[in-house]
């Protein structure tokens, strides 16, 4: 940029993705896989970075590439991942963006949000299950319980699932299933609290129809508090589906290289 008197290049030194250090954060990264998140933080405390007319900040995009074999096709490569950046500024006198930003469709991956109430729900036993709008909450009072949802794709795919699961003081242990086959490894939805949290159920390669995911009682965790009531609480809010195929860029690159 012409106009700017101090530009800032944003790469995986400065993230500390190398190295640590004690004004960097990284929430937990979800993996490697397409449609996984990761996240990191520079705090500039010690080294902050002054400007007077304008800042311009860029940030790298290059990596490696695999394809689904596990075979790597190239080393610090132009990407076109999905990359989402905030910045925290002080600035006297205030002043607004000189170009309009992109709307909210162009900076966040494609979701399909799907709540309670387009889902078919079916419980074994049934007592204990209470639905509203946008979420679930099923008390069966007996470890050997399961609850099934019914949900529809309509484009054949590559799907990420996941649900935002409440984990709470009456919470227990979980086994998911897809179609009839186990998804994951079993969830101890048992905390010292009430929480809805975010759990990923993968990649999964999904027809066009509808599917069925389904969560069986494991009995009680081992974190159960000796007061708590025993209900082996199951509660759900929102199902959220990302297929692969609908990000832009989702194997550009590969497809390049496999040429």
């Amino acid at each position: 940029d012409a106009d700017s008197d101090t530009d800032v290049s944003v790469d995986i030194d400065f993230l500390g993705f190398e190295w640590a250090g004690i004004y960097i954060d990284g929430a937990p990264g979800e993996g490697y896989f397409p449609g996984d998140r990761n996240t990191a933080y520079r705090w500039h405390i010690p080294d902050p970075v002054p400007f007077k007319n304008s800042i311009k900040v860029s940030i790298e995009h290059r990596g490696s590439a695999f394809n689904d074999l596990g075979v790597q096709l190239g080393s610090f490569i132009e990407r076109p991942d999905w990359i989402s950046s905030v910045a925290i500024w002080y600035q006297s006198p205030p002043a607004g963006f000189i170009e309009p930003i992109p709307p909210t469709e162009q900076r966040i991956a494609p979701y399909q949000v799907i709540t309670i109430k387009d889902l078919e729900l079916r419980a074994e036993p049934s007592a204990g299950l209470t639905t509203s709008d946008i979420s679930l909450d099923y008390s069966p009072g007996k470890g050997e319980a399961s609850i099934e949802l019914d949900f529809k794709i309509p484009e054949a795919g590559r799907y990420q699932i996941n649900a935002f699961l409440t984990h709470s003081v009456f919470g227990s242990k979980y086994q998911p299933f897809l179609d009839d086959q186990p998804l994951g490894p079993e969830l101890d939805l048992c905390i010292s609290g009430h929480e809805p949290l975010w759990i990923n159920f993968d990649l999964n390669v999904l027809a066009a129809g509808t599917h069925t995911i389904r969560f069986d009682g494991r009995g009680a965790s081992l974190d159960m508090r000796s007061m708590a009531v025993p209900a082996y609480y199951f509660g759900m809010g929102y199902f959220v589906l990302l297929r692969l195929e609908d990000i832009a860029g989702y194997h550009e690159e590969l497809n390049k290289l496999s040429k």
